[in-house]
Protein backbone atom coordinates (compact mmCIF):
# COMPACT_ATOMS: atom_id res chain seq x y z
CA UNK A 1 0.00 0.00 0.00
CA UNK A 2 1.18 3.77 -0.66
CA UNK A 3 -0.08 7.11 -0.86
CA UNK A 4 -0.61 9.64 -3.60
CA UNK A 5 1.86 12.05 -1.38
CA UNK A 6 4.91 12.10 -3.37
CA UNK A 7 2.52 12.25 -6.67
CA UNK A 8 0.25 15.07 -5.61
CA UNK A 9 2.91 17.48 -3.56
CA UNK A 10 1.61 20.66 -2.92
CA UNK A 11 1.48 21.28 -6.62
CA UNK A 12 -1.56 20.98 -8.29
CA UNK A 13 -3.44 17.26 -8.88
CA UNK A 14 -2.80 16.65 -12.44
CA UNK A 15 0.74 14.86 -12.56
CA UNK A 16 -0.82 12.24 -10.84
CA UNK A 17 -2.80 11.02 -14.27
CA UNK A 18 0.82 10.85 -15.75
CA UNK A 19 2.34 8.54 -13.08
CA UNK A 20 0.16 6.34 -11.95
CA UNK A 21 0.72 3.76 -14.68
CA UNK A 22 0.50 0.18 -12.57
CA UNK A 23 -2.54 0.29 -10.39
CA UNK A 24 -3.65 -2.99 -8.42
CA UNK A 25 -6.95 -4.23 -9.42
CA UNK A 26 -9.44 -2.38 -6.50
CA UNK A 27 -8.60 1.04 -5.75
CA UNK A 28 -9.07 2.87 -1.89
CA UNK A 29 -9.24 6.11 -1.43
CA UNK A 30 -9.19 8.15 1.85
CA UNK A 31 -10.79 11.61 1.97
CA UNK A 32 -10.84 13.54 5.47
CA UNK A 33 -11.50 17.11 4.64
CA UNK A 34 -13.95 19.61 4.27
CA UNK A 35 -15.39 19.86 1.16
CA UNK A 36 -14.34 22.49 -0.71
CA UNK A 37 -13.12 23.28 -4.13
CA UNK A 38 -9.56 22.33 -4.03
CA UNK A 39 -10.05 19.42 -1.82
CA UNK A 40 -12.70 18.32 -4.44
CA UNK A 41 -10.12 18.73 -7.25
CA UNK A 42 -7.54 16.60 -5.33
CA UNK A 43 -10.03 14.41 -4.61
CA UNK A 44 -11.40 13.84 -8.46
CA UNK A 45 -7.99 13.80 -9.23
CA UNK A 46 -7.25 9.94 -7.59
CA UNK A 47 -10.85 8.88 -9.07
CA UNK A 48 -9.52 10.08 -12.24
CA UNK A 49 -5.77 8.17 -12.17
CA UNK A 50 -7.77 4.76 -10.82
CA UNK A 51 -9.96 5.41 -13.87
CA UNK A 52 -7.29 5.84 -16.24
CA UNK A 53 -5.10 2.98 -14.85
CA UNK A 54 -8.67 0.37 -15.66
CA UNK A 55 -9.19 -0.30 -12.15
CA UNK A 56 -12.13 -2.70 -11.84
CA UNK A 57 -13.59 -0.55 -8.90
CA UNK A 58 -13.17 2.20 -6.42
CA UNK A 59 -13.59 2.33 -2.24
CA UNK A 60 -14.16 5.81 -0.87
CA UNK A 61 -13.74 6.28 3.18
CA UNK A 62 -15.15 9.69 4.06
CA UNK A 63 -14.40 11.21 7.45
CA UNK A 64 -15.96 14.74 6.85
CA UNK A 65 -17.63 17.55 8.66
CA UNK A 66 -19.07 18.93 5.25
CA UNK A 67 -18.62 21.92 3.43
CA UNK A 68 -19.76 23.36 0.35
CA UNK A 69 -22.65 22.20 -1.13
CA UNK A 70 -21.95 23.11 -4.56
CA UNK A 71 -18.77 21.51 -4.78
CA UNK A 72 -20.91 18.55 -3.24
CA UNK A 73 -23.17 18.44 -6.05
CA UNK A 74 -20.71 18.28 -8.28
CA UNK A 75 -18.60 15.34 -6.84
CA UNK A 76 -22.01 13.68 -6.32
CA UNK A 77 -23.05 13.90 -10.34
CA UNK A 78 -19.61 12.53 -11.26
CA UNK A 79 -19.00 9.61 -8.76
CA UNK A 80 -22.51 8.57 -9.11
CA UNK A 81 -22.20 7.75 -13.01
CA UNK A 82 -18.56 6.27 -13.03
CA UNK A 83 -18.12 3.43 -15.25
CA UNK A 84 -16.95 1.34 -12.23
CA UNK A 85 -18.55 -0.09 -8.97
CA UNK A 86 -18.07 2.79 -6.47
CA UNK A 87 -18.33 2.01 -3.04
CA UNK A 88 -18.27 4.56 0.05
CA UNK A 89 -17.21 3.80 3.59
CA UNK A 90 -17.59 6.13 6.39
CA UNK A 91 -14.84 5.42 8.83
CA UNK A 92 -15.96 8.50 11.45
CA UNK A 93 -17.96 11.26 10.71
CA UNK A 94 -20.19 12.18 7.54
CA UNK A 95 -21.78 15.51 7.74
CA UNK A 96 -23.61 18.00 6.66
CA UNK A 97 -22.53 18.49 2.95
CA UNK A 98 -20.26 15.00 3.09
CA UNK A 99 -23.62 13.20 3.57
CA UNK A 100 -23.94 13.87 -0.27
CA UNK A 101 -21.04 12.85 -1.38
CA UNK A 102 -21.29 9.34 0.65
CA UNK A 103 -24.43 8.91 -1.26
CA UNK A 104 -23.17 8.59 -4.55
CA UNK A 105 -21.48 5.04 -3.96
CA UNK A 106 -23.52 2.27 -5.17
CA UNK A 107 -22.37 -0.03 -2.29
CA UNK A 108 -22.44 1.96 1.43
CA UNK A 109 -21.19 0.81 4.92
CA UNK A 110 -20.52 2.25 8.44
CA UNK A 111 -17.76 1.61 10.52
CA UNK A 112 -18.77 1.00 13.86
CA UNK A 113 -19.39 3.79 15.82
CA UNK A 114 -19.40 6.17 12.71
CA UNK A 115 -21.75 8.68 12.54
CA UNK A 116 -23.84 10.94 10.39
CA UNK A 117 -25.47 14.56 10.56
CA UNK A 118 -27.74 16.14 8.07
CA UNK A 119 -29.27 19.86 8.97
CA UNK A 120 -30.32 22.64 6.89
CA UNK A 121 -27.86 24.37 4.79
CA UNK A 122 -26.46 28.37 7.00
CA UNK A 123 -24.78 30.86 5.04
CA UNK A 124 -21.86 32.75 6.97
CA UNK A 125 -21.49 36.54 4.92
CA UNK A 126 -18.14 37.37 4.69
CA UNK A 127 -17.20 40.47 7.28
CA UNK A 128 -18.21 43.85 5.98
CA UNK A 129 -20.31 42.53 3.42
CA UNK A 130 -23.41 44.52 2.20
CA UNK A 131 -26.79 43.02 0.60
CA UNK A 132 -29.39 44.70 -1.25
CA UNK A 133 -32.93 43.23 -0.39
CA UNK A 134 -32.83 41.20 -3.73
CA UNK A 135 -29.53 39.77 -2.73
CA UNK A 136 -30.91 38.78 0.36
CA UNK A 137 -33.54 36.95 -1.48
CA UNK A 138 -31.44 35.08 -3.64
CA UNK A 139 -29.03 33.92 -0.59
CA UNK A 140 -32.75 32.59 0.91
CA UNK A 141 -33.57 30.77 -2.36
CA UNK A 142 -30.21 29.76 -3.25
CA UNK A 143 -30.00 27.79 0.47
CA UNK A 144 -33.72 26.53 0.08
CA UNK A 145 -32.54 25.20 -3.26
CA UNK A 146 -29.58 23.16 -2.22
CA UNK A 147 -31.80 21.78 0.92
CA UNK A 148 -34.06 20.77 -1.19
CA UNK A 149 -31.55 19.51 -3.57
CA UNK A 150 -29.71 17.13 -0.79
CA UNK A 151 -33.14 16.04 0.48
CA UNK A 152 -33.74 14.66 -2.85
CA UNK A 153 -30.62 12.71 -3.63
CA UNK A 154 -30.57 11.70 0.24
CA UNK A 155 -34.02 10.33 -0.38
CA UNK A 156 -33.76 8.90 -3.93
CA UNK A 157 -30.44 7.13 -2.87
CA UNK A 158 -31.96 5.54 0.52
CA UNK A 159 -35.67 4.47 -0.67
CA UNK A 160 -36.92 7.19 1.82
CA UNK A 161 -39.71 9.76 1.36
CA UNK A 162 -38.59 13.13 0.48
CA UNK A 163 -40.98 14.39 3.32
CA UNK A 164 -39.01 11.99 6.16
CA UNK A 165 -35.93 12.94 4.77
CA UNK A 166 -36.70 16.76 5.53
CA UNK A 167 -37.88 16.03 9.19
CA UNK A 168 -34.07 14.56 9.51
CA UNK A 169 -32.70 18.22 8.34
CA UNK A 170 -34.72 20.00 11.55
CA UNK A 171 -32.03 20.81 14.36
CA UNK A 172 -28.64 18.89 14.83
CA UNK A 173 -29.10 15.77 15.32
CA UNK A 174 -26.08 12.64 15.03
CA UNK A 175 -27.99 9.77 13.52
CA UNK A 176 -25.97 6.29 14.27
CA UNK A 177 -24.77 3.64 12.10
CA UNK A 178 -28.13 1.72 13.53
CA UNK A 179 -30.28 4.35 12.39
CA UNK A 180 -28.59 4.71 8.72
CA UNK A 181 -29.00 0.86 8.23
CA UNK A 182 -32.51 1.22 9.60
CA UNK A 183 -32.94 3.53 7.04
CA UNK A 184 -31.15 2.91 3.98
CA UNK A 185 -28.39 5.12 4.13
CA UNK A 186 -26.05 2.26 4.79
CA UNK A 187 -26.11 -1.37 3.16
CA UNK A 188 -24.12 -2.56 6.55
CA UNK A 189 -22.06 -1.98 9.62
CA UNK A 190 -18.75 -3.39 9.17
CA UNK A 191 -15.05 -2.25 9.30
CA UNK A 192 -13.05 -0.84 6.56
CA UNK A 193 -11.32 -4.00 4.34
CA UNK A 194 -8.62 -2.99 2.23
CA UNK A 195 -8.22 -6.40 -0.36
CA UNK A 196 -5.96 -8.22 0.04
CA UNK A 197 -4.89 -7.06 -3.90
CA UNK A 198 -5.99 -3.78 -3.19
CA UNK A 199 -3.54 -0.25 -2.93
CA UNK A 200 -5.12 2.58 -0.32
CA UNK A 201 -3.75 6.41 -1.59
CA UNK A 202 -4.97 9.33 0.71
CA UNK A 203 -6.11 12.60 -1.00
CA UNK A 204 -3.61 15.48 0.02
CA UNK A 205 -4.13 18.98 -0.09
Amino acid sequence: MSDLGGLLGPAAPMPVHQQATSAPRHWVIGFNFLIDRLSIARLMSVVGAALDASCSGITLCISSAGGAPDQAFYVFEILSRLPVPLTTHNIGITQSAAVVLFMAGQRRYCSPGSTFLMHATTHAPATGSNYSADQITLTAESITADDERSVSIIAARSGQSVADIRKWFRGQKLRTAQFAQQHGLIDDIKPLDIPQNGRFFQVTL
